[in-house]
């Protein structure tokens, strides 16, 4: 199921998602780490909200925490 979410993401956004974390071996979660490159921040921002609105609408998913980092 991850790797479908993370393969949507990447199709329907063009960012780089990859599986992160220490928990990768467990089926029940999973941590994902996903990279945005965009001409300013608030653009970002808004790919970064959408990508959470997509992720919240899976009904199967559980969102535990979101954080974004802006450079």
């Amino acid at each position: 199921m991850i790797k479908s979410i993370i393969q949507r993401m990447r199709n329907q956004f063009n960012v780089s998602v990859s599986e992160v974390g220490n928990n990768q071996n467990l089926w029940q979660r999973a941590e994902l780490g996903i990279a945005v490159v965009c001409h300013n921040g608030a653009g970002a921002d808004s790919i970064m909200e959408k990508i959470h609105a997509f992720v919240e609408m899976e009904s199967s998913v559980e969102i535990i925490s979101f954080r974004v980092e802006n450079y």
